[in-house]
């Protein structure tokens, strides 16, 4: 009976020990395979479009931030570009990737470099696709360089100048005819400065002058800077104050603008017969122009003649004092002194004997007393 239990015991125990194996020896082969098919794969071929493969051949390294990832299989040409097989590391790359070519020098071969190649998450580039012309970049090559010097040279030496002529001779030509007859000139700038250097003690003696004088000028502005700063303070409020009138003129021209329509109406309806009365008026200035110096002569004597009437206005009796001087009249009579004796008896002064047979008789008085029949 204990036989029995043994040998089912070893039976057991050999049925697991069988299993352990077979997992491990499964393990096994799924390693070799997984690594077997890792070894193969373990590269991604890209390729690129470029416009021009200068420096570039089979070998040289595909770089990413510097750090040799992979390296160029192929370069085939085709018309107006080249494309670039390359091999790199297995990686994703990002859908945005571009090709760089860059030179280590300016004889070495190039590289290329890969930018913009994480995806981050975004979209990848396919396997099938090669990188378009539009992202892939080379290095102006010193040929090329050469080529736009000569160009530029060509066209500023070319006869597209004016008149005809080459545009770096009309250059010359124009600062030839610019500088013709200034010579006497330039020589004496240049003999100026020649007796400056000549002498440097006396320069460096003129420019301590000036600085002396700018030192004395920033001296006087440091002991008055309180009134600078007082006149910046002012300049300040000034500037304010200024605002202030512009904002009321602002009004002032928005006012303008409400009342537009009302002057609008004014100048239509009331300019139009005021300029016809001044036709009317035309003849009466023409009058005035002509005897221009009759209204000067008047004029002049308005002011004696409004002084006359306030000396003569009462303003107690709301009347005008009026004095008036009768004529004096020179009368022939055979005796003046017989005259003048009989008049001067009656109104003292009424006669004035001139000569023996003339006399300078005053006719209002003397109509006067002829009216009232005697003095009174």
């Amino acid at each position: 009976m204990h036989s029995d239990r043994g040998a089912h015991m070893l039976s057991g125990g050999r049925g697991r020990a069988l299993v352990v194996t077979l997992v491990v020896a499964l393990l096994v082969a799924g390693g070799v395979l997984v690594y077997v098919k890792r070894s193969g794969n373990d590269t991604t071929a890209v390729c690129a479009k470029l416009p021009d493969a200068a420096g570039l051949y089979a070998g040289n390294a595909v770089n990413i931030r510097g750090v040799r990832v992979g390296s160029v299989d192929e370069v085939t040409p085709s018309p107006g570009f080249v494309t670039v097989r390359m091999t790199i590391d297995d990686r994703p790359l990002g859908a945005d990737t571009k090709v760089v070519a860059v030179n280590n020098s300016v004889l070495a071969d190039r590289r290329l470099e890969l930018v913009d190649a994480s995806p981050n998450g975004g979209a990848r580039l396919a396997t099938d696709h090669c990188v378009p012309l539009s992202r892939g970049f080379t290095p102006i090559s010193v040929s090329t360089a050469f080529a736009s010097f000569t160009t530029m040279l060509d066209d500023m030496g070319g006869p597209d100048g004016v008149g005809g002529d080459k545009p770096l001779g009309e250059l010359i030509s124009q600062a030839q005819s610019q500088l013709t007859g200034i010579g006497p000139d330039l020589n004496k700038i240049l003999h100026d400065m020649s007796d400056v250097m000549s002498d440097p003690n006396e320069f460096l003696s003129q420019m301590r002058s000036v600085f002396d004088n700018v030192a004395v000028l920033t001296d006087v502005a440091g002991r008055n800077w309180s009134a600078i700063r007082d006149i910046g303070v002012n300049s300040a409020d000034l500037t304010h104050l200024m605002g202030s009138l512009f904002k009321s003129f602002v009004y002032i021209f928005d006012g303008l603008g409400e009342a537009a329509p009302g002057l609008d109406d004014l100048l239509g309806n009331v300019a139009p017969p005021m300029l016809d009365m001044t036709d009317d008026f035309k003849p009466m200035i023409d009058v005035g122009l002509n005897r221009l110096d009759d209204l000067t002569a008047m004029l002049r004597e308005m002011p004696g003649i409004a002084k006359s009437l306030e000396a003569s206005l009462s303003r107690k009796r709301g009347s005008f004092a009026v004095t008036v001087t009768p004529p004096k009249v020179a009368a022939a009579t055979p005796d003046s002194s017989a005259l003048c004796a009989a008049m001067n008896a009656s109104d003292a002064g009424s006669c004035d004997p001139k000569s023996s047979r003339s006399a300078v008789v005053d006719l209002g008085t003397l109509v006067t007393r002829m009216i009232q029949g005697g003095r009174r």
